[in-house]
C-alpha cells in the first residue's frame, strides 16, 4: 500500500466549510475570457493545480472562490487553500491504494536504474476499482512514456489513445512530474492535462522492459486501476 495524492479529488467550493481548518493562503489568476477559462472544470483543475505546488500535501481543500471580469477583460478567478484540522472525512485526494495488480504482486524487482530516457511505448488495460468492477469496465489503450532526464530527476510525457480508435478527441496526455522510489515499488506519478492522475507501480523491470499495475484518478468519476507494459522504442 502506498499514499496516493490524488488532485482530482480535492474538494473546491465556493462556500463555507462545517470542519474546522487553517488558512493556507490565498489563491488566485487572471486568464483572457473564453469558453475554456470560464469553465467549471477548467477552473477547478487550475486552483487544485496551484494549490498542491504551493503547499504540496498540506492543502486539503480550496474555499470561497469567486470569479469576476476585470476592466481589461481579463477573467479574474481566487480562492483560499485550508489544511483541515482533525479528521478529514471528504479528503478523498489522501489515500492509501494497491497499485500492484494479482499477477505481479510477488514477482521481484528491482527499481528502474540506468539510462530511462527515450520513448517507452506499450499498452494498458484499464479496469473499475471494485465493487464497480465488470467485464464492460475493461478497456484497452495505447500508451507511450517520454522520459528526460533533469540531472538526477526524470520528467517527461505520457500520451494515450483508445485502442483503434480513429478519433484524436480521443488522445490524451499528460506530463510525468517525477518517478519516486517507494520502498515497496517504484512509482511513475503523471498529471494528465485534465486534472485527472495517474499512477504507475513499477513491479518488473528489465534493461528494456517494465510493466506493473496502475491506478487513476479522474476528474469528475470513480477511481479506476488496471495493468501495463511497455518496451524502449528508441
Amino acid at each position: 500500500m502506498v499514499l496516493q495524492f490524488n488532485e482530482s479529488q480535492m474538494m473546491v467550493v465556493t462556500g463555507e466549510l462545517a470542519q474546522s481548518y487553517k488558512i493556507l493562503g490565498q489563491i488566485n489568476y487572471t486568464d483572457p475570457v473564453s469558453g475554456e477559462t470560464i469553465d467549471t472544470n477548467h477552473i477547478n483543475a487550475r486552483l487544485r493545480r496551484m494549490a498542491i505546488d504551493r503547499y504540496r500535501d498540506q492543502v486539503d481543500a480550496i474555499i470561497h472562490v469567486a470569479s469576476t471580469t476585470n476592466s481589461s477583460g481579463g477573467f479574474e478567478v481566487s480562492g483560499e487553500a485550508v489544511e483541515i484540522k482533525g479528521p478529514c472525512s471528504f479528503c478523498r485526494h489522501k489515500e492509501s491504494v494497491d497499485v500492484a495488480d494479482d499477477e505481479t504482486t510477488n514477482r521481484s524487482t528491482a527499481p528502474p536504474g540506468g539510462d530511462l530516457t527515450g520513448v517507452w511505448i506499450g499498452n494498458f488495460t484499464v479496469g473499475c476499482v471494485p465493487p464497480l468492477a465488470s467485464p464492460k469496465c475493461l478497456r484497452r489503450e495505447d500508451i507511450s512514456f517520454t522520459f528526460v532526464q533533469h540531472d538526477s530527476t526524470v520528467t517527461g510525457f505520457y500520451q494515450c489513445s483508445f485502442r483503434d480508435h480513429p478519433c484524436i478527441s480521443q488522445q490524451h496526455g499528460g506530463r510525468v512530474m517525477r518517478i519516486d522510489p517507494t520502498p515497496h515499488m517504484p512509482l511513475i506519478k503523471v498529471r494528465m492535462d485534465d486534472g485527472a492522475s495517474r499512477t504507475f507501480g513499477v513491479t518488473a523491470h528489465k534493461e528494456h522492459e517494465m510493466s506493473g499495475g496502475c491506478i487513476c484518478f479522474e476528474v469528475w468519476g470513480q477511481p479506476r486501476k488496471g495493468w501495463w507494459h511497455v518496451k524502449r522504442n528508441y
